[in-house]
């Protein structure tokens, strides 16, 4: 995991995925409908008062973007790696 000036931004298999904590609004849509639950929510409050969600396996993630889509908020997006050559 590493943190931006935006959030916190995960390594998975074929990607990265971004999550903007303090923007969510602690809807849970990402967590419940993950197709490889791959997401989790925090043992933390965000600046708001609501437990935002966290990967709990970076490596199972598939960036199907369906949590981007999901959210009414836009506090989460994933990023397919591409390969160039």
């Amino acid at each position: 995991m590493a943190s931006t000036q935006t959030g916190k931004r995960w390594k998975t298999s074929l990607g990265w995925i971004t999550i903007l904590e303090d923007q969510c609004k602690g809807c849970n849509y990402c967590i419940e409908f993950c197709p490889v639950e791959a997401l989790k929510v925090s043992v933390e409050f965000n600046r708001h008062g609501y437990y935002y969600p966290v990967i709990q396996t970076p490596g199972e993630c598939v960036n199907c973007g369906y949590c981007q889509l999901l959210c009414p908020d836009f506090s989460i997006w994933s990023e397919k790696e591409v390969e160039l050559g």
